[in-house]
This record gives structure tokens, C-alpha cells and sequence, in this order.
């Protein structure tokens, strides 16, 4: 999706979704220090991941917050059994309500209006925004037991209450960031099989392979036939 990034640190590189459609991987030292400025000159001005605070330093950027990493943190806070999911009394469970409420207006935005951003950013703020006031007032009032799950899930989503509403300001910008995270699970999974890498070029390396095997998928090519074009062609010279 145009306008839409994705940052992922998966054991030593970091995977980002352009929104001109390309994805490059960047290698990042260490998870903890944030990612290195030195990769982010190409990147454009707003993107989406998850709650990794290294993000924070990356100049120039505005950041989205994934309402899907919102919602799972309050479903996680609802009891456990079948009685409880639609016990409305249950904050956890209302706080679930409203991200629903939420993810229901943007599908019906998608499905009517795909590809339209102009007109997806224009009815977010009529439709969507009105529920995040709402959604933000009842957050307020919400004094769960410290340390229990609904309280981790009312922290988390007020330290990225700014965050959460960016998508606001741009029809491009992604509600969610699962698109992202499930293009790269491959390599998630796979990254088991070859935990650590003995240097940083050959981590650089794989972020080379991995780019340009995940780039034709993503665009809906076959990454083998593109390959075999940059190794006939001489694009690709080791």
C-alpha cells in the first residue's frame, strides 16, 4: 500500500516496506541502541511497526501506531472463558468494543473506496475520529489494578496515544502494520535455522538476498525469474 512502511528487527536486520513498493533490509548493530541513521535517508516521512522505542530516534519520521498490537493487548486483558468475552461490564472487554468499532469503519472504507486515499483520509476523520475521542475519554477514566493485564494494556496505549492517531493525516498511512508482518514471517521463521551470522557482512549479505528475493513476491513476480535476469544481465556481479 502506497505511503505505508513497516519496520521489523529480526536477529540483526531490520526489514523495511518502502512506499514505492520496494523493500530493503538494513542491518542494525544492536536491537537495543535503535536502529542506525545511516539507513534512513531513503525512508519517507511517516511509518507503522511495532512499539520498538528505538524507532524514536530515527530523524525526520512520523510514527503509526498498529492498532492490531492496541487491540491484542486488550483482548489479552479479558478473562479467560466464554462467559466473559461479551461481559460488557468487563473494561478489557469494552476496550476491545471500541478497537472493533474501529477496525469495522475502516474495512467498510476499504472495501468501498480501495486505492481512493483522499477519500479514505476525509471519512477517517469523520467516522473514526469521533470514536478515538470517545475511546480516549473512556481510557482516561480507567483505573485498573496495578501490574494486572489491563493495566499493562492501558499503559501501552497511552504512551502511544500521539502515535495512534497519526494515520489521521494521510489516507496512505496503514491502520495495521499485519501486511508487513506477514510478508517477513518467513524469515522470522526461518531465522532458527541460522541464528547467529559470524560477521556483520554476512548479515549485510543475507539483507541483499532477502531483498531481492522478497521484492519480486511483493510485487507479484517470480523471484527466481528476476534472478536469473539480473545474473544474465550482469546486475548482479559478486
Amino acid at each position: 500500500m502506497p505511503g505505508f512502511t513497516g519496520f521489523f528487527e529480526i536477529i540483526g536486520v531490520v526489514i523495511t516496506r518502502f512506499h514505492s513498493h520496494r523493500h530493503r533490509i538494513f542491518y542494525s548493530l544492536r536491537r537495543i541502541g535503535g536502529i542506525r541513521s545511516s539507513g534512513t535517508a531513503v525512508l519517507p516521512h511517516k511509518n507503522i511497526h511495532d512499539g520498538y522505542q528505538g524507532y524514536n530516534n530515527l530523524p525526520g519520521i512520523r510514527r503509526c501506531s498498529c492498532w492490531a498490537h492496541i487491540r491484542r493487548y486488550f483482548i489479552d486483558a479479558v478473562s479467560k472463558g466464554k462467559q466473559y468475552e461479551y461481559d460488557y461490564s468487563q473494561p478489557a472487554v469494552q476496550g476491545v468494543q471500541y478497537c472493533n468499532r474501529l477496525f469495522a469503519i475502516e474495512d467498510s472504507i476499504n472495501k468501498k473506496y480501495p486505492g481512493d486515499h483522499e477519500k479514505r483520509k476525509q471519512l477517517r476523520l469523520e467516522k473514526e475520529r469521533p470514536v478515538l475521542e470517545a475511546f480516549w475519554s473512556w481510557l482516561d477514566q480507567q483505573k485498573p489494578v496495578q501490574n494486572t493485564r489491563m493495566d499493562k494494556a492501558v499503559d501501552y496505549v497511552l504512551n502511544r496515544r500521539d502515535t495512534a492517531q497519526t494515520y489521521l493525516e494521510d489516507g496512505r498511512c496503514s491502520f495495521i502494520n499485519n501486511l508487513s508482518e506477514n510478508a517477513i514471517r518467513p524469515f522470522a521463521v526461518g531465522r532458527k535455522n541460522w541464528l547467529f551470522s559470524n560477521s556483520v557482512d554476512g548479515v549485510n549479505a543475507s539483507a541483499v538476498v532477502y531483498t531481492m528475493v522478497g521484492w519480486p513476491k511483493h510485487m507479484g513476480l517470480i523471484s527466481t525469474d528476476i534472478l536469473n535476469f539480473c545474473w544474465s544481465t550482469g546486475r548482479i556481479k559478486i
